[in-house]
């Protein structure tokens, strides 16, 4: 879908928490786009570890746990962006600025 607006753009893809950090570690990305179901309930642990490790990051999270509760608590962990998985996912484009190529 991204690549799609934007062919420039570098995507790297984690499966699970370890291969995030890793990633995050040795290619230092502008953002980072979570679905907050990460396997072992460790997306809030891995939230916490992107800000610890680079306050510049951009973090877009994609839930279908979209409460006032869950919202709050990424908030505070210093996610940028808050999205519905199912309803609002077409927003990432628009938030990370990028412009349909052709």
């Amino acid at each position: 879908f991204l690549l799609e607006i934007d062919n420039n753009l570098v995507l790297f893809t984690a499966q699970n928490y370890d291969d995030a950090i890793l990633l995050v570690r040795l290619k230092n990305p502008e953002f980072v786009i979570l679905d907050l179901n990460l396997p072992q309930n460790k997306s809030f642990g891995l939230l916490k570890f992107l800000k610890s490790f680079h306050n510049k990051i951009q973090i877009i999270v994609l839930s279908i746990h979209v409460d006032s509760h869950t919202i709050n608590q990424c908030k505070k962990l210093g996610v940028d962006c808050f999205l519905d998985k199912y309803y609002e996912f077409d927003k990432i484009p628009e938030f990370l600025n990028l412009r349909k190529i052709g």
